[in-house]
C-alpha cells in the first residue's frame, strides 16, 4: 500500500465528504487508521475513495491517516479539516476571465498540476472589510512547493503579493477600500530551487486557500506552556470580536495540541513542554524591560516595529547554568530571532545566539553565571522585521 496524498486535501467539518486517496492500492478495500477520535474514515466501494465523517464540533486542523492491508502499511498523510465551504478549482482558470468564482467565506482547494500552471479565483468584497487570504501547502500538507499569492483588482492589476509568510506558505491581509470584485492568483516554484526559469507544477502541488472577511484566528500567547490563568491568554488575528472563546484539543499520537477560536477560521498548534512554568506577556509594543525573580518562565510577545528589542531581567546565581530558547520559526512565524544576554551593572555582553543549529532558525542561548547579579535577556529580529507574524515565546530556565 502506497498512500501519497488526498484530493481534495481539505474537508469541511459537520458532515460526510468523499475524497480521493492517491497512491497504489494492489487490493481493495483496505483498512484505514486515523489519529483523531472525532473523525471517522471509511472506505467506499470504488478503489481509492474514502468517506470522511465529521460533526460541527470536530476540531479544525490536520487529521493524520494511514492505510494498510494484510502485507503492508502506508506512511501517515495529512487531511486538513476546515470550517468553511470547500470549493474546488474549475479548470481552466489560468487567466482572469477564467477565474473560479465563489462567495465569502470560502475554502478553495486546488492543484498546480503542471509547469506554468496558475490558478485564479474571483470573490466579491465590501468596502471597509479586512480580507484574509491564507495558503496552506508546504507546512502542513507537505506539498513540495514554494507558493506565491497575488491579490488583483478587476482589471488584473496586482494590489498585494505574498511569498513566505508562514514558512514557505503565503498570506495576504488587505483592507478593502470600497465595494469591488477581487481576484486571487496562486502559482509556485519548487521547494528546492533549481535551474528552471518559470512557474512549477506537479501532481504533488496541492494547496488550500482560506479566504474570509469575517473572524480569522492566527495564534494566542503564550505559544507554549500553561498560562498562570487561562483567562490571560490573548488571541491574535483579524476581524476578531471583543470576546473570543478559545478551545484546546489534543494532543494526538501525531500532532501537538490544537488551539482554535469559536466561529472563526484558523487554528494553531500548541507545542508541548515538560516544564511547569509561570507565564507573562510583553504587550507594550515597545522596548519595555520586564523584571522577574522566579524561574522557569515563558516570556511571550511580538516584535511590533523595526528595531524593537524586548527584554526581561532576572537574578543569576554564581555557578548556575541557564538556558533561553525561542519558539517561533519552528511553528511557522516570521521572526528571525536574536538573543543577547548582558550584565545589568556593566552592560557587558555575556552571550549571544541567532540560530539553534544550521537548519533550526530559532535562537537558543546557554550561560553559566560567574557571579551573583542581575542579567538582562534581549530579543530582537536579525533583519529588523516586525508585525503580527513576528510572534514568539521564550522559555528561560535554570538547567544546573
Amino acid at each position: 500500500v502506497e498512500l501519497e496524498r488526498f484530493f481534495p486535501p481539505a474537508v469541511d467539518t459537520g458532515g460526510e465528504s468523499v475524497i480521493q486517496a492517491e497512491g497504489k492500492f494492489p487490493s481493495w478495500p483496505v483498512q484505514v487508521v486515523c489519529d483523531r477520535d472525532d473523525v471517522k474514515v471509511g472506505v467506499a466501494e470504488e478503489s481509492g475513495k474514502l468517506r470522511v465523517m465529521t460533526t460541527p464540533d470536530t476540531t479544525p486542523g490536520p487529521a493524520w491517516i494511514r492505510m494498510h492491508d494484510s502485507t503492508s502499511a502506508s506512511k501517515l498523510v495529512p487531511l486538513l479539516l476546515v470550517r468553511g465551504k470547500v470549493v474546488a478549482e474549475v479548470e481552466p482558470n489560468n487567466r482572469v476571465a477564467e477565474a473560479t468564482e465563489n462567495t465569502l467565506p470560502a475554502v478553495f482547494v486546488g492543484r498546480l498540476e503542471k509547469s506554468g500552471d496558475v490558478d485564479t479565483y474571483r470573490v466579491s468584497a465590501r468596502g471597509g472589510q479586512t480580507m484574509v487570504v491564507s495558503a496552506t501547502a508546504h507546512r502542513v500538507l507537505r506539498s513540495p512547493m514554494d507558493s506565491v499569492l497575488q491579490l488583483l483588482d478587476e482589471r488584473g492589476g496586482v494590489l498585494r503579493q505574498s511569498d513566505d509568510a508562514q514558512g514557505l506558505d503565503p498570506r495576504i491581509i488587505y483592507e478593502v477600500p470600497g465595494d469591488t470584485e477581487l481576484l486571487i492568483r496562486i502559482f509556485a516554484f519548487p521547494e528546492t530551487p533549481n535551474s528552471t526559469i518559470g512557474f512549477s507544477g506537479s501532481k504533488e502541488f496541492v494547496y488550500v486557500l482560506n479566504v474570509t472577511s469575517d473572524a480569522y484566528f492566527d495564534h494566542d500567547l503564550p505559544l507554549i506552556g500553561p498560562a498562570s490563568d487561562p483567562g490571560e491568554e490573548i488571541p491574535w488575528g483579524w476581524n476578531l470580536p471583543a470576546k473570543v472563546q478559545l478551545t484546546r484539543c489534543g494532543p494526538t499520537t501525531v500532532s501537538p495540541t490544537v488551539v482554535f477560536a469559536a466561529d472563526a477560521m484558523g487554528w494553531q498548534w500548541r507545542p508541548p513542554t515538560a516544564t511547569s512554568v509561570s507565564s507573562f506577556f510583553d504587550s507594550s509594543g515597545g522596548d519595555d524591560v520586564q523584571v522577574v525573580r522566579a524561574l522557569p518562565l515563558v516570556f511571550s510577545g511580538h516584535i511590533d516595529r523595526p528595531g524593537e528589542v524586548d527584554s526581561v531581567r532576572f537574578r543569576a546565581v554564581k555557578g548556575a547554568k541557564y538556558r533561553a530558547t525561542v519558539h517561533s520559526r519552528e511553528f511557522g512565524f516570521a521572526l528571525d530571532s536574536v538573543l543577547r544576554l548582558t550584565d545589568v551593572s556593566t552592560s557587558a555582553e555575556l552571550a549571544r545566539n541567532d540560530d539553534r543549529s544550521r537548519n533550526e532558525f530559532d535562537a537558543t542561548l546557554e550561560f553559566t553565571a560567574k557571579a551573583d547579579g542581575d542579567v538582562e535577556l534581549q530579543l530582537s529580529d536579525l533583519l529588523d522585521g516586525f508585525g503580527l507574524r513576528h510572534a514568539y515565546s521564550v522559555v528561560i530556565e535554570q538547567v544546573s
